[in-house]
């Protein structure tokens, strides 16, 4: 990651939320903002790969619910 992350109010203030930058700064405790950027697109990377995990799961989930709820309503 390059180091000119020195426009800061350009870059994050205006890209991220404050709460969102707040967040990541009390939880990882980055020494700079190229830290900062460094946690930012990580935390977005593991987001991505996680990503299809958790489609997967809504979907089996989903598809568990409704044949519980059709074999419900059948007994009824």
């Amino acid at each position: 990651m390059p180091i000119a992350l020195q426009y800061r109010p350009v870059l994050i203030d205006t890209l991220i939320s404050n709460e969102r930058v707040n967040s990541y700064q009390s939880v990882f405790q980055p020494a700079n903002d190229v830290e900062l950027m460094g946690v930012y697109l990580w935390n977005s990377y593991v987001c991505g790969t996680l990503y299809p995990l958790i489609g997967a799961v809504e979907i089996t989930l989903r598809n568990a619910i409704d044949q519980a709820l059709a074999c419900r309503n059948q007994s009824k």
